[in-house]
């Protein structure tokens, strides 16, 4: 009735009462637009679009359950349009899908002549690496249009999140774990994605009285931005001996914070020895290794290949992992067909430092196969004799 009575006002602006009712033609104009207005009301508020919750990998912001009791039946076209949380258009998405009464259930297969396109070129490479949308927030609008009413149409908005469903997981040091390195290497993994160029904030904090007041009351011992998923503590912020300490790690993608890992809590030991390090490290197969994450070689670097071709030659490089200057070492290893297992002793032949990061290249000698790792070399003497 008010929708009515707002009409009836709207056109008596145009047209007084007397002239209405007095003129057929000019009441028929009313009629039909005040038909039209309640038509496309009863259209929208017979629709309702709610998202469906993101998960891992997910590859179209079209997934959605439409609830209709609009008495609209038949094809549609959908659009959605998908914003960072600042606003910025990251790309569209256009298909036909036909709604039955009641509620209809939207995925890939009820899609037809999909069309997408991106917007952000930046926001397309990540789209690419995760093979899907990637851990961001968004703000997704998808609109509703009638194929055989071109002038009735229904959107609505929500906020996804993609976020939490990363967990920042802690390598060295661990929860409540004693180190007894001065300057620890601080490495952590990332679950999902974890292909993605994350930018990460390391933040170390000696403890006071809780670990959460510590981390975020406390004046860091470091804060610090890196691009890599470990980071040394350098040598002239050195750990004091029988101190407890927290730290936190924050991941970044496309310029927003993606997630946040547990406040981690561990000890600094007064003595400085390893012995928490086994001194037996299994084999490591070089194919499956993520290059990203340190491996600890003590003394002696183990590892296993598949060979499966015909008898080949492995050869190993060694290079410092900050300034990428080669080490004076190499090493010819000889393959046969299947698995094999390889130890290299890098105590003897190499002269590396204690409790310092190498890269190291294992490649065949044709350089069909190459390998590149790194490793957080360890003295075997500063290991005690259990």
């Amino acid at each position: 009735m008010n929708l009515f009575k707002s009409f009836f006002y709207y056109c008596q602006s145009y047209y007084p009462l007397n002239q209405i009712l007095m003129n057929t033609q000019k009441l028929k104009t009313v009629v039909l637009l005040v038909f039209l207005s309640v038509n496309t009301t009863i259209f929208s508020q017979g629709l309702r679009i709610f998202s469906t919750p993101f998960h891992p990998f997910q590859k179209s912001s079209l997934n959605c359950s439409i609830l209709n009791s609009s008495g609209k039946i038949g094809d549609f076209n959908i659009t959605s349009n998908v914003y960072d949380p600042t606003g910025n258009l990251l790309m569209t998405e256009k298909a036909i899908v036909t709604l039955n009464e009641s509620l209809n259930i939207i995925s890939e297969g009820f899609l037809r002549g999909k069309e997408v396109n991106f917007i952000d070129n930046d926001f397309e490479k990540l789209f690419s690496l995760s093979n899907g949308f990637p851990p961001l927030n968004y703000k997704i609008c998808i609109e509703l249009k009638s194929s055989f009413e071109s002038k009735s149409s229904y959107q609505e908005c929500n906020t996804s999140e993609v976020n939490n469903l990363i967990n920042i997981l802690p390598f060295y040091p661990q929860n409540e774990m004693e180190v007894f390195e001065t300057n620890p290497l601080f490495s952590w993994g990332v679950s999902n994605y974890n292909n993605l160029p994350f930018e990460y904030k390391l933040k170390v904090v000696k403890f006071d009285e809780s670990k959460y007041r510590s981390i975020n009351r406390g004046v860091p011992l470091i804060e610090i931005s890196t691009l890599d998923p470990f980071f040394i503590l350098p040598s002239q912020i050195p750990l004091e001996n029988n101190e407890n300490y927290v730290w936190q790690v924050e991941s970044f993608l496309f310029g927003q914070p993606v997630a946040s890992s547990e406040v981690f809590e561990f000890t600094k030991n007064g003595e400085e020895r390893l012995e928490d390090i086994p001194k037996v490290i299994s084999y490591v197969n070089v194919i499956e290794v993520d290059d990203k994450t340190p491996l600890i070689a003590i003394g002696k670097f183990k590892f296993k290949y598949l060979e499966e071709t015909n008898d080949n030659i492995l050869q190993i490089e060694l290079f410092d992992f900050e300034s990428g200057e080669k080490i004076k070492y190499k090493k010819k290893l000889l393959t046969v067909l299947g698995e094999n297992k390889f130890e290299i002793d890098l105590s003897l032949d190499a002269y590396l430092k204690h409790n310092k990061l190498y890269k190291i290249k294992v490649f065949s000698k044709n350089m069909e196969n190459s390998y590149d790792l790194s490793i957080k070399y360890i003295n075997p003497d500063y290991i005690k004799n259990n």
